[in-house]
């Protein structure tokens, strides 16, 4: 009986092996296609009926998408390249930069992240992300915006970096209450110590069962 269970002991590593492989916590191996940078500027779809953070992404779109990226990277190398060509140095004399127009305004030379990355990290409730995005926000007319929109805006912010289910919506009788806690993310558990564990085992089985014929 101790050598059909050794002859079994290598395959059911091996299913445990792959197994794990095919768990959540095992790496991708498909590797994500880059979006065209056409589809990329293309106005977001629309939803209904639009929820607050739903608003807040056609406004961001509109309002703060140059600079902040597409996926709230931040004005990086990346994003700039997405752009159309003419937009692509806005700080040339003549655009934003140097010799300004009527009502020109200078660009930024750094835009930050404001999606993932722990860049909500500076704000401790949902009330302080509003009231910096109305005392500096946009950049070139901070506060020019109405209530209503930062409302939006922020709305939007949170949900995109899992702070926010959509229920009730932001405004100044809620917004205190909305706290900036980091969501508990399961442990990270390696993959490779276990697989190569199991073919270790598996190696041992084999030898032990050759040793035995």
């Amino acid at each position: 009986m101790k050598r059909p269970l050794l002859f079994f002991i290598p395959f059911a590593a091996l299913l445990l092996a792959l197994a794990w492989l095919a768990s959540p916590h095992a790496p991708a191996a498909a590797q994500m296609q880059p979006t065209p940078a056409s589809s990329r500027l293309a106005p977001w779809p629309t939803v209904y009926p639009p929820t607050q953070a739903d608003l807040g992404a056609q406004e961001y779109y509109q309002r703060c998408m140059v600079c902040h990226g597409d996926r709230g990277q931040g004005l990086t190398d990346e994003w700039r390249g997405a752009l159309d060509p003419a937009d692509q140095n806005c700080w040339q004399s003549g655009c934003h930069g140097g010799k300004l127009g009527y009502d020109g305004f200078e660009f930024p030379r750094f835009a930050p992240r404001v999606i993932g990355g722990g860049a909500l990290a500076r704000f401790v409730t949902a009330q302080d992300l509003f009231d910096f995005l109305e005392a500096e926000m946009p950049f070139q007319a901070p506060g020019s915006l109405s209530d209503e929109i930062y409302w939006q805006l922020s709305a939007y912010l949170l949900r995109e970096n899992g702070f926010l289910t959509g229920s009730p919506a932001l405004s100044a009788a809620t917004a205190a209450q909305v706290r900036l806690e980091r969501p508990q993310s399961a442990p990270f558990v390696p993959w490779w110590p276990i697989a190569l564990g199991s073919l270790a085992l598996s190696a041992i089985a084999i030898g032990l069962f050759l040793r035995r014929r």
